[in-house]
């Protein structure tokens, strides 16, 4: 299972995933700039705020991983 996981997390992804995947990456990025600003600074943002940007990061972390799992080999898509 792992061998195969590896295998489609290094084959070639289609075009729309890879959008999807940079969509992931930035959600993520954006949500965890916020929170480390928070955290460097002494922002003292609201905690609903925090909440939101620990969703916001594990959605993209989410989206961004099953695009990538995503393949145009159709061996592999058999599965």
């Amino acid at each position: 299972m792992l061998k195969l996981i590896a295998q489609r997390f290094l084959s070639d992804t289609p075009a729309f995933f890879k959008k999807l995947r940079a969509t992931g990456a930035a959600i993520f990025l954006g949500a965890m700039a916020v929170k480390t600003g928070n955290d460097q600074f002494a922002l003292d943002l609201a905690p609903v705020v925090i909440v939101v940007c620990n969703y916001a990061m594990a959605i993209g972390i989410a989206l961004a991983g099953t695009a990538q799992l995503t393949t145009t080999d159709n061996k592999l898509s058999q599965q």
